[in-house]
Formats: structure tokens, C-alpha cells, sequence
């Protein structure tokens, strides 16, 4: 199974696969934007006990501690960003969970370079919502540009 292959929702409709994809990517448009003072609106989307585990740090983060990280990325690398390149989900209506599959590239940190990224997003149907629980981000290869 190709796990970046798009979902198919009808026409006319938006798949859960395709909402559960465009609030992850939302992440990735809140990191580009620098908008720091609206992670509480995104933070809704994040359930309390969520940790993300980065393959280039040795903690794991809260949610709050993940916009730090990118923040301090951010500021010590100001053309800094994140690009989408291919995304997915893949839905367990049975268990309700969820898993989103991103491949980006983050560029510019350091400058003239570009680090493709993997990150997996574990979702999960909680108290009427989907909520995510956890994040890997697999560091991949480093090109220089």
C-alpha cells in the first residue's frame, strides 16, 4: 500500500481523510506564517496528553513545547519554512484512529538547505472529535541548493 496515496471522496465532498489532512497541514501554514500568539486556536485539535518525538531532538514535546521548538527554529533561521510535498491519511473507522502521512521539506535551516521530513500523525476519535495524539518526525536526507 502506498500510504501517500490521496483518499477519494465523492464529488462534492470532502473525505475525513481529506479534513484530517488539512488540519495537520494547518500546522505546517501556522509554522510558515509566524503566527505564535494563535497556537491555542490550533491547540484545540491536539489532545492534552499529545506528545511529538522529533528524530533530531532528544526529548519528547508537549504541544506547546513543539511551536517552541519551531519557533527558536524559526528565529535562528528567519527564511525558514515548511513545504508540503505529498500528504495522506489512512482512517481505522473500526478502531477510530487515524494515521496522516506527510512528506515535506524544510528549507533554509540552515540556509541553502533543504532536510526532507517525514512526519506521522496518530489521530484518534475521543469524546465526540478527532483529536491528535502523537507525531514522529523522521529526518530524511539533506540537500544542498
Amino acid at each position: 500500500m502506498d500510504v501517500f496515496q490521496p483518499a477519494k471522496a465523492p464529488a462534492g465532498t470532502t473525505s475525513l481523510e481529506d479534513q484530517l489532512i488539512q488540519v495537520t497541514a494547518s500546522y505546517v501554514s501556522f509554522v510558515n506564517a509566524r503566527e505564535w500568539a494563535d497556537a491555542e486556536d490550533l491547540q484545540k485539535h491536539y489532545h492534552p496528553a499529545y506528545r511529538s518525538e522529533c528524530r533530531f531532538s532528544t526529548n519528547l514535546h508537549t504541544f506547546l513545547e513543539s511551536i517552541n521548538v519551531m519557533r527558536e527554529l524559526a528565529e535562528t533561521f528567519p527564511n525558514f519554512k515548511v513545504n508540503v510535498v505529498e500528504a495522506s491519511a489512512n482512517v481505522d473507522r473500526s478502531r477510530m484512529r487515524a494515521l496522516a502521512f506527510f512528506h515535506t521539506n524544510w528549507t533554509d535551516a540552515p540556509p541553502g538547505l533543504v532536510t526532507q521530513v517525514v512526519h506521522v500523525v496518530d489521530w484518534r476519535f475521543v469524546d465526540g472529535q478527532w483529536l491528535t495524539f502523537r507525531s514522529d518526525i523522521l529526518r530524511g536526507v539533506d540537500e544542498s541548493v
